[in-house]
């Protein structure tokens, strides 16, 4: 019993210690279905994360899974100064209830205003709450869920196609966003003369111009690179990677 006790406190510390290191990850608060696909998505795409669960169960059963799961109340600042929300680059707020995400979205926002916050929103009518609160995007599934029942009766290949790409456990696509920093080795090029394809392995599939709110689908070849261009990409995530590397994200 002394035994389990002590393993369980050396794998908590070993925990804390790497989120201490951990800049620039994103917290995903709430561990249920939704926080869940969240944070296989996040592992699968390889990005750092750190999961606040209250319920003590599942969060044991992530950390058994691999993953960097606190057990606390993200309601309270000190949980969320522990999950590094001052060094993070986005939080996910997936509780089951409005109440709790509306008042984990202020506190957050409040301790980290430059903060990406992303929460999910169960009632449509708390979505101008949320907002106000400082949530800059508001996912409810109710609505994903009936765009993706509609999708199944009119366009059942496409979705098929999303499917086999989010979904193939041997080789992971995805469609992903590289942003051109200051000194990357692709600012001033074109994408011709960057040779992107060749060397990173993605097809770009979209531009957005700096200063521009609209994309550009299926840009030309001698389209200019300049700082602050975002690409929108689909391929294999080692190759997004190496693209990130490129642009001067990493």
């Amino acid at each position: 019993l002394v035994e389990g006790d002590l393993q369980h406190l050396w794998r908590l510390r070993k925990m804390n210690k790497e989120i201490r290191a951990m800049n620039g990850h994103f917290i995903i608060v709430g561990a249920g279905e939704t926080g869940h696909y969240i944070a296989e998505e996040l592992r699968v795409s390889r990005h750092k994360q750190v999961i606040i669960e209250v319920i003590p169960e599942r969060a044991e059963r992530m950390q058994a899974q691999g993953y960097l799961c606190m057990q606390g109340d993200a309601s309270e600042e000190s949980v969320l100064e522990e999950a590094g929300i001052m060094r993070a680059k986005g939080l996910a707020v997936a509780l089951p209830t409005d109440k709790d995400n509306l008042f984990v979205t202020i506190t957050a926002r409040q301790m980290n205003p430059g903060l990406t916050i992303i929460s999910k929103g169960v009632d449509e009518t708390v979505e101008k709450k949320l907002a106000a609160a400082g949530a800059d995007k508001i996912v409810r599934p109710a609505f994903i869920g009936g765009m993706r029942m509609a999708s199944e009766l009119i366009r059942p290949m496409a979705v098929t196609f999303m499917d086999k790409m989010l979904r193939d456990p041997d080789q992971h696509t995805r469609i992903e966003e590289i942003v051109i920093h200051d000194g990357s080795s692709l600012a001033g090029q074109t994408i011709a003369s960057s040779q992107f394809r060749q060397n990173a392995g993605l097809q770009v599939v979209a531009i957005r111009r700096p200063g521009e709110a609209l994309f550009d689908y299926n840009p030309r070849a001698d389209e200019p690179l300049k700082q602050d261009t975002v690409l929108v990409v689909i391929g294999r995530t080692e190759d997004v990677a190496k693209a990130r590397a490129m642009a001067g994200m990493v």
